[in-house]
């Protein structure tokens, strides 16, 4: 079964490129969002595997996007940004990896990769955060 994606950008002929660029790494494209709004209720909908982010969105910017997705329906997030400097503000909101445009489709499939482990991390601390609150003693 293949990697299922969302794509969220305002810009279409970029999230139209981003799409034939996944696609052809063998990855499914569930949809496109391009609004934040719109990523957070594709992610709420179908639970993708990971989403492809931009930053700057009408409604609702990608930052924020991912601070919902996280809080929501936690998501394998990558941003996908033409601004370099955003690596920290992407960690902090709860994207697993920041990439600048363009994206090389040959680099597509390390930068999944390394996110959805960086993803399952997360995924096992909050597991494991969760039941220790859990089974603390009273």
């Amino acid at each position: 079964m293949p990697l299922r994606t969302v794509i969220a950008d305002d810009e279409f002929l970029i999230a139209l490129q981003l799409r034939s660029q996944v696609e052809s790494c063998g990855y499914e494209v569930i949809d496109t969002a391009p609004t934040g709004v719109g990523a957070v209720e594709l992610c709420r909908t179908h639970g993708p595997d990971v989403v492809f982010m931009d930053v700057q969105m009408p409604e609702m910017d990608g930052l924020e996007a991912t601070r919902q997705i996280m809080a929501a329906c936690p998501t394998c997030v990558v941003i996908v940004t033409g601004n370099r400097h955003l690596g920290d503000a992407a960690t902090e909101a709860g994207a697993m990896d920041c990439v600048v445009k363009p994206l090389a489709a040959n680099k597509i499939p390390s930068v999944v990769d390394a996110a959805l482990r960086r993803f399952e991390q997360f995924m096992a601390t909050r597991k494991m955060r969760t039941a220790g609150e859990v089974a603390v003693p009273t």
